[in-house]
């Protein structure tokens, strides 16, 4: 059989890929004066990255490249693996997480010489050749309910084309650009929301190596706790009381479970993303992982969705009403991205560590709680999410149009949920790009009364639409 070459490989991922360049939807008079944008996942730092702050990044703002605060650092990854980079939006002067937020991600950044091939998001492929001052790609995408967003990366370029040699030390520095790709392969990327000149950005270079063999894990226990959102004192509040009900009192989980509740609003997303580590500390890439979602015995009220499996609340109590499954990333990373089906909750709580209700006082959440297969014990984190009633919220509209010989049919606030629309029983399905505020679909139709149904969003519109 003839070998397939990385250029091979290249086109034929873009036969197969469908780019799209979704537009910007935040306005500019909704943003702040500064934006600072944190990488959160992978969880790089001084282990294992290499970082010189006097030589890259002071230089770098110094010469007015980046604005004061920019930071960089280079880290490492198997070649042919999956990276979600997680980022956390946030005000830059107040601090306030940005919700709802579009959020540029450009990779293999324009003079950055990156030579591999990635998609993003589904997005690409990038061609591994710098065309500067362009980017190689430029991926949009939205912050969710705490202000996190998600670009997740997959590299083409397999261990039997390319990647460097693998390091002695996760800090060494990767081979400066080569055109030779088993001698330097990379890529780079850069979040932006204001422009590279105003956000305060974090600035990440994965350069990808040769990993021939799948390493090994102590598999006598796991562990996996919550990466994103981020559960803080004067936002969430930690239930010791039945953690230590769940597995001391009784033995249902075993010691060192945590349990989080936290207040989210309705109708929209959250990235759930969890770290799972084997008993050596170290990450667990490519293990799948299950998350009971509105678990069995919790009592769960919310309806939520990960997009194509949304809970079932008339599931025996005893039943999980929904069980998602994932796959960690290289950095032992996976994500869930939970969105609220219910356009209304409880009310809106004064502050954000207010008595949380019940399922029999009113309270509307789901509970969840991850596991993987294989390992003897296995110590988790249980989240809660009680949702409330936005009223800021942009609630998701659909308007349908008959017109001279077609049918017009205009979604405002889809939230990136698929759009399912049924003419004359005829079913298609849309998928509108993330930050999309609104778009309209066109149909050709005959002269006459046809039946339009248009599902989005948990949102039902039926009309007898008369074209002329």
């Amino acid at each position: 059989m003839k070998k397939v070459t990385r250029k091979m490989a290249l086109w034929i991922s873009l036969l197969l890929a469908v780019a799209t360049i979704p537009a910007l939807s935040s306005s500019a008079s909704a943003l702040p004066e500064s934006v600072e944008i944190r990488l959160i996942t992978p969880q790089l730092d001084d282990r294992n990255t290499w970082f010189d702050n006097e030589f890259v990044n002071q230089q770098w703002v110094t010469n007015g490249w980046f604005a004061e605060g920019f930071t960089f650092r280079q880290g490492w990854a198997p070649a042919g693996s999956t990276i979600h980079f997680t980022y956390l939006v946030t005000d830059g002067d107040t601090h306030e997480p940005l919700a709802n937020t579009n959020v540029k991600l450009r990779v293999n950044k324009g003079y950055s010489l990156a030579n591999s091939i990635v998609t993003v998001n589904g997005q690409g492929p990038t061609d591994g050749v710098d065309k500067a001052p362009l980017d190689q790609l430029q991926v949009n995408a939205l912050t969710d309910s705490f202000g996190f967003v998600t670009f997740t990366m997959v590299s083409l370029d397999t261990p039997d084309m390319c990647g460097e040699p693998k390091p002695v030390a996760w800090t060494e520095r990767g081979a400066e650009s080569d055109f030779d790709c088993n001698v330097s392969l990379y890529t780079q990327i850069y979040p932006e929301v204001l422009g590279q000149l105003i956000d305060i950005a974090d600035m990440t270079e994965i350069h990808f190596y040769k990993e021939l063999e799948a390493p090994s894990y102590n598999t006598s226990t796991s562990t996996i706790r919550v990466a994103t959102p981020v559960f803080e004192k004067d936002t969430s509040i930690l239930r010791t009381d039945l953690e230590e009900e769940f597995s001391v009192t009784h033995d249902w989980y075993p010691d060192g479970l945590h349990f989080y509740q936290k207040y989210a609003p309705a109708s929209r997303k959250i990235n759930l993303t969890y770290n799972v580590v084997d008993d050596n500390g170290d990450s667990v890439a490519n293990q799948e992982v299950s998350v009971a979602v509105g678990k069995a015995n919790s009592n769960s009220t919310a309806k939520v969705t990960n997009g194509t499996n949304a809970t079932d609340l008339s599931a025996a109590n005893d039943q999980d009403q929904a069980v998602w499954t994932g796959t960690t990333d290289a950095f032992g990373n996976v994500l869930f991205k939970v969105r609220s089906a219910d356009l209304t909750g409880q009310a809106k709580p004064a502050t954000w560590t207010d008595t949380f209700l019940t399922s029999d006082t009113g309270a509307v959440f789901s509970q969840l709680y991850p596991n993987i297969a294989g390992y003897y014990v296995v110590v988790a984190d249980m989240v809660e999410f009680h949702y409330y009633t936005d009223p800021t919220a942009a609630k998701t509209a659909i308007k349908v149009t008959p017109l001279k010989g077609k049918i017009s049919v205009k979604i405002s606030n889809p939230h990136g949920k698929s759009v399912k629309i049924t003419i004359d029983g005829k079913k298609v399905t849309k998928k509108p790009g993330a930050s999309k505020t609104s778009i309209t679909y066109t149909f050709k139709a005959k002269k006459g009364k046809h039946k339009v149904v248009v599902i989005c969003n948990s949102v039902k519109k039926t009309v007898q639409a008369k074209v002329k």
